[in-house]
C-alpha cells in the first residue's frame, strides 16, 4: 500500500536497504529453552540471597541504598576488597515493551542461526523465549549510537520518519537529543513507529549483557562464606520524558529478597584495594556514598582481628553524604567501630542545618592527624566519583603537603604522583570517571576529552590488567591460550628454582666467602659477656633441668648409661693407670705436697687428747705394774710424743729430709713395680674386680645419682640457685676469656667455616631437591600470592602507567578525531 500512497503524492521511495545487508540472524519460531552462555564463560555460579535491605531513610530521601548480602557456593573465596560480579537481567516492563514493539505473542520461542562466516554473540541454533532472549542476554537502555540510528533510518521507508532519523545524526542534534536524553534504541522506535527495523537487526544492533561489578562491603575474616554487596539504586524520571528509568542491575537486585538466587562471581581486584598485609599499619579511607562500600568490609576485617588479639594501626575514614536522618548507611555500625577504636570517624553532611560539607572539607579539618598518620607510610584509598570528589580529594591532600612543608604547588604534585607510584594513593575510580563524563558529554564539548581519556586509561589499565593476570592465573577463569603462564609451568619453575639456589648459592666458592664474613666466635663471646643474656640462658638450662632428669630416669637411658660405665671400668687396666696418675703427681714435687698433708694430719692426732689417753693406756697395759707406780706411761708417753713431733716438724721444714726422700723412693718403686710388675698387675685387676661386684659399690653409685638428682631438683625450684648462679658466671667468663683472646677466636672460626662449608656441600643436593620439592608441594594459589606479594609494588606501576599512557593516547586521538571532523 506504502508505494501507491507515495505515487498518488508524487513521492520517490528508496529502495528497501535492508535487503542490501544480509541480517547477522535468522529467526525461526520453536518451543526449545536454550543454555546460558554468558554465565558459563564468566564462570558465574549460582548464589542464593540471604538478606536485601534498604540502608537509607528512603521516606526523607527519596532514594534507595540496598544490603544485598549472599552466601559463596562451595570453593568460592575472596578477599576485603574484591568485586562481586552479578549477571543482571532486564526488568520485566522493559522487555515486554520490546516484545510488543515487534509483536511476538507471549511465550514464543525462537531459533538463531548466525550468517556463514561472521561471528555471532548470542546463542544459536538453540530454542529461546523472545522474553529471555531480550531479559538476560542484551542490554536495552544503553543510548543509541550514531551508527545505530543510521541503520534505522535505512530500515525506514517512511519519507517523514527517515528524515526525522537522518536529522539525529547531526553532532549537536545527537549529543543534545540522544545521548542528553540518553534515548536507547528501543526508545527511538517507540518515538518513530514507522520505522521498519526487523528484530534480526534489532537483536544485531544490541551489545551483550555485561556483568555489574560491586565492591564486596563485607570480610571473610568477619562473615566466612557470606559476602555482601551496598548497591544505590538507580531510579527517576527518564531523560527521554517518558516514563521511569531504571538502572539495569542495581533495579534487578532491589527486587531480590532472602532466598532468592542470583547468577555471580568474584573479581580479584586488580587496582590495589587490600588492607596491608600487616594489621599494624596505618590506612586512610575517602569515600563517599557507596564509596563506602570497600571499606566496610576493610572496618570488619579489622574488628574481627583485633577480636583475635591482634594490634591494629591507626585508621581514618571520611565519609560523606547528604543528611544524618536519611542517607547516613551503616551508621550504627560505624560508630561501633569507632567506639572499639577500630577506626576515627568523620563524616560529612552536605544537606544538614543549611551547610554543605563534603569528604575534601573534613579532609582539611583533619590536616594534623591526617598528615601524621601519612608521615608514619599510610595507604590513603579512595572510591567513588572519580569525576568530581577524586579531583577535589587530590586538591586538598597537595595543599595540607604544601602546608605542612612549605613547597610551591610542583612539589606538591610531585609528592602526589610518589604516593601513587608506591601504592599508597590508590584509586578505584576510573571506570566512574568514563561513566560521569559521558553523561555529561552533551552538556559541554570538553567532556568528551575527559570520557576519551577515562575511557583509554580504562582500556590500557584493563590491558595491562590482562598482561599481569594473564602470567599468574586465566583471566576471568576463561581458557585462552598463553595464560595462567606461573600455573602451567610450576613444576618446571619449581626444579628451575632448586637448581639455581643450588648452583648459584650453595657453591664451595661463595659459601665459604660468605662465612668467612661472619665471626662466630665474637658474636658468640659477645652473646655470653653479657650478663642478662647469660643469665637468661642459665634459667633457660635450669628450666629444663628436672624435665631432662626425668627423662633420663623414664627413657632407659640412665640403666644403659650405667651398664656402660662398669663395662668401660671392665676395660680399664687398673695397675698402668694409677701408675700414670701417681707419675703425674710426682711430676714438680706434687707427691711431697701429700706427705706435708700426711704429716700435719699425724701432728694433729698427735695433739688429740683422746688419741693420747689411747696410747697412754695403750703403754701402761704394756709397763710392769712398778713401773706404773711411778707414772713411768706419762713420761714415755711424752718424750714419744715430743720426739715424734719434732721429727714431723724437721721433716715438714726440711725439703731435704731424709725422710722426704725415703718418700720419693718409695713413691717411685711403687710407679715401676705398677708398670712393670706382672704380680702386681694381677692383684690391681683383682681388687678392681672385687670393688665392681660389691652390692655396696652398686649402693654407693644409685645413691649418689639420687642424691645428684634430688639436690638439682631442689635447687632449680629455688628463687635463688647456686647452680644457677655458678652457670651464669661460668657462661659470662667463657665469654670475657674468648673475647679477650684473639688467637682462640681465630681458631674457632675457622673450624666453623670448615665445618659448615663442608656440611653446605654434602647437604647442597638435598637442599635444592627440598626447594624444588617444597615449591611443587604449594598450591598452586599460594605460590602466585606470594610471588604478587613480592612484586606486588612493580605490578601497581605497571597498571598505574598502563592506565596514564591509555589516558593520553585515548585524548590524541579523540583531538585527531574532532579535527577530521572540523576539517571535512
Amino acid at each position: 500500500m506504502l508505494p501507491a500512497v507515495a505515487d498518488k503524492l508524487g513521492i520517490k521511495l528508496e529502495p528497501d536497504s535492508s535487503q542490501a545487508h544480509e541480517p547477522l540472524y535468522q529467526v525461526q519460531p520453536v518451543d526449545k529453552p536454550p543454555s546460558h552462555p554468558i554465565i558459563g564463560g564468566n564462570g558465574a555460579l549460582p548464589m542464593r540471597v540471604l538478606a536485601n535491605r534498604e540502608l537509607q531513610n528512603s521516606d526523607h530521601s527519596g532514594r534507595s541504598t540496598r544490603h544485598i548480602e549472599v552466601l559463596l557456593p562451595d570453593g568460592v573465596s575472596y578477599r576485603a576488597g574484591d568485586h562481586l560480579s552479578i549477571v543482571p537481567q532486564n526488568g520485566a516492563l522493559l522487555v515486554e515493551r520490546a516484545v510488543r514493539r515487534f509483536g511476538f505473542a507471549p511465550g514464543t520461542h525462537v531459533v538463531l542461526t548466525a550468517a556463514e562466516g561472521r561471528r555471532a554473540v548470542l546463542p544459536v541454533g538453540e530454542a529461546i523465549s523472545v522474553h529471555r532472549l531480550l531479559s538476560d542476554f542484551v542490554e536495552l537502555q544503553l543510548p543509541a549510537t550514531r551508527k545505530q540510528i543510521q541503520a534505522m533510518a535505512q530500515h525506514t521507508r517512511c519519507p517523514f520518519t527517515r528524515p526525522k532519523l537522518e536529522a539525529l545524526l547531526d553532532e549537536e542534534r545527537f549529543r543534545t537529543e540522544v545521548l542528553g536524553k540518553r534515548k536507547s534504541i528501543l526508545d527511538l522506535l517507540d518515538e518513530h513507529p514507522a520505522c521498519e527495523l526487523t528484530f534480526s537487526a534489532f537483536l544485531e544492533m544490541l551489545p551483550l549483557m555485561t556483568p555489574r561489578y560491586y565492591s564486596i562491603s563485607s570480610s571473610p575474616v568477619a562473615d566466612g562464606a557470606h559476602c555482601s554487596v551496598t548497591v544505590a539504586v538507580v531510579e527517576g524520571p527518564a531523560r527521554s520524558g517518558t516514563g521511569l528509568y531504571r538502572g539495569v542491575c542495581s533495579s534487578y537486585l532491589s527486587r531480590q529478597a532472602a532466598g532468592a538466587t542470583v547468577q555471580a562471581f568474584i573479581k580479584e581486584t586488580k587496582v590495589g584495594f587490600r588492607l596491608p598485609v600487616d594489621p599494624a599499619a596505618p590506612v586512610v579511607m575517602i569515600g563517599p556514598g557507596t564509596g563506602l562500600a570497600p571499606f566496610r568490609g576493610f572496618l570488619r576485617e579489622r574488628a574481627a582481628l583485633k577480636a583475635q588479639g591482634r594490634t591494629l594501626g591507626p585508621a581514618m575514614l571520611f565519609f560523606g553524604c547528604r543528611h544524618p536522618e536519611q542517607d547516613f548507611i551503616y551508621a550504627d555500625e560505624l560508630k561501633e567501630h569507632a567506639a572499639a577504636g577500630v577506626v576515627d570517624l568523620h563524616v560529612a553532611f552536605s544537606r544538614h542545618d543549611g551547610k554543605k560539607s563534603y569528604v575534601q572539607d573534613l579532609l582539611k579539618q583533619q590536616a594534623a592527624a591526617l598528615w601524621s598518620l601519612i608521615e608514619q607510610g599510610a595507604i590513603v584509598y579512595v572510591c567513588g566519583d572519580g569525576g568530581r570528589m577524586e579531583p577535589d580529594v587530590k586538591r586538598a591532600l597537595v595543599a595540607m603537603y604544601r602546608d605542612r612543608t612549605g613547597n610551591d604547588e610542583a612539589a606538591g604534585d610531585a609528592w602526589m604522583a610518589k604516593l601513587a607510584a608506591d601504592s599508597r594513593y590508590v584509586l578505584d575510580v576510573w571506570a566512574v570517571l568514563f561513566g560521569v563524563a559521558r553523561y555529561y558529554e552533551p552538556v559541554h564539548w570538553a567532556w568528551g576529552y575527559v570520557a576519551a581519556f577515562a575511557a583509554a586509561a580504562t582500556v590500557g589499565g584493563l590491558a595491562d590488567w590482562y598482561a599481569v593476570v594473564a602470567l599468574f592465573r586465566r583471566p576471568l577463569g576463561l581458557p585462552i591460550p598463553h595464560t595462567a603462564i606461573i600455573q602451567h609451568n610450576h613444576l618446571r619453575i619449581a626444579d628451575t628454582l632448586g637448581e639455581f639456589i643450588e648452583t648459584n648459592f650453595l657453591a664451595p666458592e661463595p659459601v665459604e666467602a660468605r662465612l668467612r664474613e661472619v665471626d662466630f666466635a665474637a658474636l658468640v663471646a659477645d652473646w655470653l659477656s653479657d650478663r642478662e643474656r647469660s643469665a637468661a640462658l642459665a634459667r633457660f638450662v635450669l628450666r629444663l633441668l628436672p624435665q631432662t632428669l626425668a627423662a633420663i630416669d623414664q627413657s632407659g637411658l640412665r640403666g644403659f648409661l650405667g651398664k656402660r660405665v662398669m663395662t668401660e671400668l671392665e676395660r680399664v687396666e687398673l695397675a698402668p693407670l694409677a701408675a700414670g696418675l701417681l707419675s703425674a703427681v710426682t711430676e714438680k714435687g706434687r707427691h711431697q705436697r701429700l706427705l706435708d698433708e700426711l704429716l700435719g694430719a699425724l701432728d694433729k692426732i698427735l695433739a688429740n687428747e683422746e688419741t693420747l689417753e689411747a696410747l697412754r693406756q695403750k703403754i701402761r697395759k704394756e709397763l710392769p705394774a712398778l713401773f706404773n707406780l711411778y707414772r713411768a706411761d706419762a713420761y714415755l708417753l711424752r718424750k714419744i710424743v715430743a720426739s715424734t713431733t719434732a721429727f714431723i716438724q724437721e721433716a715438714r721444714l726440711d725439703p731435704q729430709h731424709p725422710l722426704r726422700r725415703e718418700f720419693d723412693g718409695f713413691v717411685k718403686g711403687f710407679i715401676e713395680q705398677l708398670r712393670n710388675s706382672d704380680a702386681f698387675a694381677r692383684r690391681a685387676e683383682s681388687l678392681k674386680r672385687d670393688l665392681l661386684a660389691r652390692p655396696e659399690i652398686a649402693a654407693v653409685v644409685e645413691g649418689a645419682w639420687e642424691s645428684l638428682r634430688s639436690f638439682l631438683e631442689q635447687d632449680a625450684r629455688a628463687p635463688d640457685s647456686q647452680v644457677r648462679r655458678q652457670l651464669e658466671s661460668m657462661l659470662v667468663d667463657v665469654g670475657g676469656q674468648l673475647a679477650g683472646d684473639p688467637a682462640i677466636r681465630a681458631e674457632i672460626n675457622r673450624g666453623m667455616v670448615r665445618v659448615l662449608a663442608d656440611f653446605v656441600q654434602t647437604q647442597k643436593s638435598g637442599v635444592g631437591h627440598f626447594v624444588a620439592d617444597q615449591v611443587k608441594s604449594w598450591d598452586i594459589d599460594v605460590l602466585i600470592g606470594r610471588v604478587e606479594l613480592t612484586v606486588g609494588r612493580d605490578l601497581q606501576y605497571i597498571r598505574f602507567n598502563g592506565a596514564m599512557i591509555g589516558g593520553l593516547a585515548g585524548l590524541v586521538l579523540h583531538g585527531l578525531e574532532q579535527g577530521v571532523k572540523l576539517y571535512f
